[in-house]
């Protein structure tokens, strides 16, 4: 006879729309004489797939889309067979369940495989946007350039939001020793999303290996530099020497010379090691176009 288990069973397939479960429950539990339990739960079990119905129906896009692209609207036509027959399959109260479920399947593939071709096309317009980007600090360990991480978002994150593109980042579980992990997930309005992963070495040694940062401050710096390094990866982002608005070569100003000099004695720095170190004759010979870089090396020198 059927119990309260029964009923709940029914329910309970109803909700997770597995519509041929609950008609197989219905149809093998033996109703006590002269009750209703069998008319109760194929009429809430009818009513459920009626709904689901109605909204695969509202689920399907238009047979014309109106698109942007480059600032004007184009008109595109999705495969009219894939969504003229799940419409035609769907109004049909003869249909089976499973033939159902099928369809709304193959609907929900199609529209995976159209937010994964948005995303692509959306990323690689992003990347045909984004320009190289100038670097701004100097690494005193490496004795190299490199563009900050709040200089890498300053070019990239606006021109990734124009294309509806986003990155949200988090720790991940490292597979080394001494390394964090980090993984990026990049996401499209359109619903799809890509997640990339890296392990990088902890940061918590100075330039001669020693230990100059907390714990804490050593997962805030690597997961900087994780960012930054996933950041220019993913996008293809380049670094270059910043020219903006100096002529590569051209002499720094007197004015420009003497800030160097009061600099490097407010520090107390050698300048005939900080011109071996910056690679110049002399601090006459450092063009306009490494002036920035050259104040933050001594501000940055230990």
């Amino acid at each position: 006879m059927a119990t309260r288990n029964d009923t709940i069973a029914v329910r309970k397939a109803i909700k997770a729309q597995d519509f041929r479960a609950a008609q197989n429950l219905i149809e093998n539990t033996v109703d006590e004489p002269g009750g209703n339990w069998h008319h109760r739960m194929q009429k809430e079990l009818d009513e459920a797939f009626a709904y689901a119905k109605r909204k695969a129906m509202q689920a399907l896009p238009p047979k014309n889309v109106m698109v942007m692209e480059n600032n004007h609207q184009v008109q595109i036509t999705p495969p009219n067979n894939v969504l003229e027959t799940i419409a035609k399959v769907a109004m049909d109260p003869s249909v089976p369940i499973d033939r159902l479920e099928a369809l709304m399947n193959l609907q929900e593939r199609f529209e995976d495989r159209e937010a994964q071709k948005a995303y692509s096309e959306a990323l690689a317009a992003a990347k045909a946007e984004i320009k190289p980007v100038a670097v701004n600090k100097r690494n005193l360990h490496t004795r190299s350039s490199y563009a900050n991480l709040e200089a890498i978002d300053k070019e990239i994150s606006p021109i990734l939001a124009k294309h509806g593109l986003s990155l949200s980042f988090t720790p991940a579980m490292a597979q080394n020793d001494g390394h964090y992990g980090i993984k990026c997930t990049v996401r499209h309005i359109a619903g799809y999303s890509e997640e990339h992963y890296a392990e990088i070495p902890i940061d918590g040694g100075g330039m001669k290996g020693n230990k100059n940062k907390t714990p804490t401050q050593a997962f805030g710096s690597t997961m900087s530099y994780g960012r930054r390094y996933l950041k220019c990866m993913i996008v293809d982002v380049a670094t270059e020497d910043d020219t903006d608005g100096n002529i590569p070569g051209e002499p720094i100003s007197d004015e420009q010379l003497k800030e160097i000099q009061d600099l490097l004695a407010e520090r107390k720095k050698d300048v005939v090691k900080f011109c071996n170190y910056f690679k110049v004759e002399s601090l006459k010979a450092i063009t306009t176009d490494r002036f920035d870089l050259a104040l933050e090396t001594i501000r940055d020198a230990k």
